[in-house]
């Protein structure tokens, strides 16, 4: 008798979801459902699940994501982006060397091409005879081609550019040479012999002593014959720096890093034996790219 009643009173418990359901909260291993802790391969935890087939809130903890050097994405090779360059360059059809092509040759900027793909147009004139109607030969931009010779109307009073007079005698417009008419900046002297330099003014800038000139260069430059800028003034690395993947040489140059890895570099990828910024790009010759 004492038997039966105490089956009875067990069943009853067993039979209850609410009491037995304590047991997926208690935390005793393998009751309910498994958990992992978060992984460092990037393996996300297991979700643990009632005894009646539901998730339960709050399961199992995702796991990290891995990552390579730096974050970098995946397949990449480890390659973090530069101060400035475009991460969206990361891509499959990326490029170290040609090797990496099925054909043309990896670059890391395009040909550019100043008049289509031919990169000629023909002018129009040579000399303002061949013009006739009286117009004037001058060279003028002419759509992507640079200057290219094109016959115009003789000038007027008033139809010139500043720092222009028309000629009246010619029918061009001449520039007004540099000197009290026009003064040249402060940077400049007034050279109008020399037309290799000077702009069509006769300005030209100003040279430091090595040159023959007095121009003094600024703080953190030095006068210099070679790395100089247009006034002869190089900028000295030791004091200035330099940009990533690039190490200051003896002669306060900065020149590219040499390297055999990714990790070599400051940013960016070993590229043939030098770091770059970003991957290249693989070039057929015709402005055309992979990818």
């Amino acid at each position: 008798m004492r038997f039966a009643w105490w089956s009875t009173v067990l069943a009853s418990l067993l039979r209850a979801p609410t009491w037995w359901s304590l047991l997926c909260v208690v935390p005793i291993a393998g009751a309910c459902g498994s958990s992992r802790s978060p992984s460092d391969d990037g393996d996300a935890g297991t979700g643990g699940t009632s005894s009646h087939g539901g998730d339960v809130a709050g399961g199992g903890a995702g796991g990290q994501a891995g990552a390579g050097r730096g974050g970098s994405p995946a397949g990449t090779g480890g390659f973090v982006a530069c101060p400035g360059s475009d991460p969206t360059s990361v891509s499959s059809a990326g490029c170290r060397s040609t090797a990496d092509c099925s054909f043309g040759t990896c670059v890391w900027s395009e040909p550019v091409y100043t008049c289509g793909p031919v990169g000629f147009a023909s002018p129009q004139c040579t000399t303002d005879a061949s013009c006739g109607d009286g117009k004037i030969c001058e060279l003028a931009p002419y759509q992507s081609c640079g200057n290219v010779a094109q016959c115009f109307a003789r000038c007027t009073a008033g139809s010139c550019d500043n720092g222009q007079v028309c000629n009246s005698d010619t029918g061009h417009c001449d520039y007004v040479p540099c000197g009290s008419a026009w003064p040249c900046a402060a940077d400049e002297t007034c050279l109008p012999s020399v037309t290799t330099v000077s702009d069509p003014h006769g300005c030209a800038p100003a040279l430091c002593e090595l040159y023959g000139g007095t121009y003094a260069c600024p703080s953190g430059t030095a006068c210099s014959m070679s790395y100089s800028d247009q006034h002869g003034c190089q900028s000295l690395c030791s004091v200035n720096g330099c940009s990533p993947n690039y190490v200051c040489e003896a002669d306060e140059s900065c020149q590219p890093k040499k390297c055999k890895a990714d990790a070599d570099c400051d940013c960016g990828v070993c590229a043939s034996g030098t770091c770059k910024n970003t991957f290249g790009f693989c070039s057929y010759g015709s402005g055309g790219t992979s990818g």
